[in-house]
């Protein structure tokens, strides 16, 4: 048996005891901790789809630059009760659900059928993250406390005191299921929460913490803080790298894909450092506001795209740091830019800026090949792709989420 599977074991079992402990008494305080109860929707009566939403038509295939001409609207998730603006979201590991937090409650849908599976209470989590073993999802509140929730019935599962001076800023390991948390007093304390167990606080910086980012084996975490950035070894508590960006305002860290690259977002633009010696590879000038907005690698680590909304948004070439290209025609507030799993699209989106697809691989100059995506709103927030490649997710302002993909008509006429 191997390690994963051994402390997988380890972990189920445990959870089994908390279980039936909190069954003694999750009846008693459910109706004080969770607004409304769960819900878990009858697949047989689900949510009524609205008349002028077609009906659920699942993803053939990826969504790839042979494919991409046929991308088209698969369905719309909608909120099942009062509709408002999704303060988050969650994909399961395997892609196959959804969570989201919204004004009031708690949302699962299923990604393969569009249906609605459950919705709840929040408890006054504004921020949400999916266990690695699709069993919990873990919700963070404004006040730093660490809400458990039963990922199969909504219910509420357990809490622990995350961070006593939280300030909301986390960032969460995936693949491990660590979770870490800023303070206003310099403090970061990293989680497990499946184990609702503490695994190291130190003292970070002298100031509020305004950035966090695990690296991508999840051994080390970069820490931002005034002006000053940071790399950890987490569980040691011991610094390895320090760099002064020379910078009062750090907006975002990124890891590299491979890990031996972190960047950061600054007013003035981004700096990218070697997290082996600690080396600056690349200053990348960009006013006004810099990548304090959008900051990513592409997944080849091939490439880094940034800006802000009044910078507009900037391609760079990770082999020698040259403008690939620039994107500042882009309008609207609330820009965004997320790359397909395979390094070859980028979509951008913002609050009154239309939805668009790019080719990175047609580039003519500093100009990118562009093309609509098939979206029925001009007012999103945020874009997911899952990471198989095979939908799009587009979160409207209003409450409503688009998925697009190739439907398999549309994959059997290609």
């Amino acid at each position: 048996m191997s390690a994963h599977v051994r402390r997988s074991v380890s972990r189920h079992l445990r959870r089994s005891v908390r279980s039936w402990v909190f069954a003694l008494v999750i009846g008693l305080v459910a109706a004080a901790c969770v607004p409304t109860a769960p819900q878990i929707v009858d697949e047989q009566h689900s949510t009524p789809t609205p008349a002028d939403v077609q009906p659920w038509r699942t993803s053939a295939q990826p969504i790839s630059l042979e494919t991409v001409a046929q991308v088209q609207p698969l369905g719309r998730l909608d909120q099942p009760d009062v509709v408002s603006t999704i303060m988050d979201v969650a994909l399961s590991p395997d892609d196959t659900r959804l969570a989201a937090l919204t004004n009031s409650q708690l949302v699962i849908w299923d990604l393969l059928t569009g249906e609605t599976v459950l919705y709840s209470g929040r408890s006054d989590a504004t921020q949400l993250f999916y266990a690695p073993d699709k069993t919990e999802l873990y919700g963070m509140t404004p006040a730093g406390e660490g809400i458990v929730f039963d990922a199969q019935t909504g219910a509420l599962a357990d809490s622990f005191r995350g961070h006593d001076a939280y300030n909301g800023t986390a960032a969460f390991d995936r693949d491990n299921g660590w979770l870490a948390l800023g303070g206003s007093n310099g403090v970061v304390k990293v989680w497990d929460p499946l184990e609702r167990t503490s695994l190291a606080t130190f003292d970070a910086h002298d100031g509020n913490i305004i950035a966090l980012a695990f690296s991508p084996d999840g051994t080390r975490l970069a820490t931002a803080a005034q002006q000053t950035v940071r790399l950890w070894d987490w569980r040691a508590r011991q610094m390895i790298h320090e760099w002064d960006t020379n910078q009062s305002d750090i907006g975002l860290l990124a890891f590299g894909p491979g890990g031996d690259l972190l960047a950061a977002g600054v007013r003035n633009g981004a700096i990218i450092w070697n997290t082996d010696d600690g080396e600056q590879v690349y200053r990348l000038p960009l006013a006004p506001n810099g990548a304090t907005r959008v900051l990513a690698f592409a997944p080849d680590g091939r490439a880094l795209i940034g800006g802000s909304d009044s910078a507009g948004l900037h391609l760079w070439s990770l082999d020698d740091g040259a403008l690939i290209a620039s994107l500042p025609e882009l309008e609207g507030s609330g820009l965004l830019a997320r790359f397909s799993p395979d390094s070859t699209l980028l979509v951008t989106a913002g609050y009154g800026s239309t939805p668009s697809i790019w080719n990175l691989t047609a580039i003519e100059g500093n100009t990118l090949g562009r093309g609509p995506l098939p979206s029925t709103s001009t007012n999103l927030i945020d874009v997911y792709w899952t990471d198989d490649g095979r939908l799009l997710l587009l979160i409207d302002a209003q409450g409503p989420i688009y998925v697009l993909g190739i439907p398999e008509a549309a994959a059997g006429d290609s």
